[in-house]
């Protein structure tokens, strides 16, 4: 797997030990990102959590992220990018900087992949584990070398069919 992928170890959670969910492993990346940034929950404004397999679908995943770091006055949105998620609440975050709209953002990506894959693919089950990561996006000076230089994005939803999970969205409900 290491020589095929550069992955040296994969980690998975335990089904069902709430201090695994999705939102545990978030929550917990972020409060260590904030311990590190000098901060505290009550400084968040926002929380941009990058996940395509959420907690819940209904209440988002960074909801539940915040209610567990204690963000009381955190605006709190998932992005639904799947490998690209964590980038993308990057990018969305250096914009909410930008602007002046937010001071301070907590960026999360964490995923439960586990819970999707399909273990008898050995094409594609090596790649998947679980797992959390954090940072604390602030203004920097201008000729700071610790700040985003720039953001470029592209999408192509013609190549959907390489990865996709079939059941879960409004085309085909979740069957057992």
């Amino acid at each position: 797997i290491r020589e095929r992928t550069g992955i040296g170890e994969r980690r998975i959670v335990r089904p069902g030990d709430e201090a695994e969910r999705n939102s545990s492993l978030g929550a917990k990346a972020a409060l260590k990102a904030l311990e590190m940034a000098g901060k505290r929950p009550e400084d968040v404004d926002q929380i941009l959590y990058g996940t395509c397999t959420g907690d819940t679908l209904i209440p988002s995943t960074a909801c539940w992220a915040q209610k567990k770091m204690g963000a009381t006055r955190a605006a709190a949105m998932d992005i639904n990018g799947a490998c690209s998620g964590f980038v993308y609440a990057l990018s969305i975050a250096d914009q909410f900087i930008r602007t002046g709209y937010s001071k301070t953002i907590v960026v999360i990506g964490a995923d439960i992949l586990s819970a999707f894959t399909n273990w008898e693919d050995r094409n594609s089950c090596i790649l998947f584990g679980d797992g959390a990561g954090a940072l604390v996006v602030e203004r920097a000076p201008e000729n700071s070398e610790r700040r985003i230089l720039s953001t470029h994005m592209q999408t192509d939803g013609n190549l959907w069919h390489l990865f996709h999970v079939v059941a879960g969205g409004s085309n085909q409900a979740t069957t057992p």
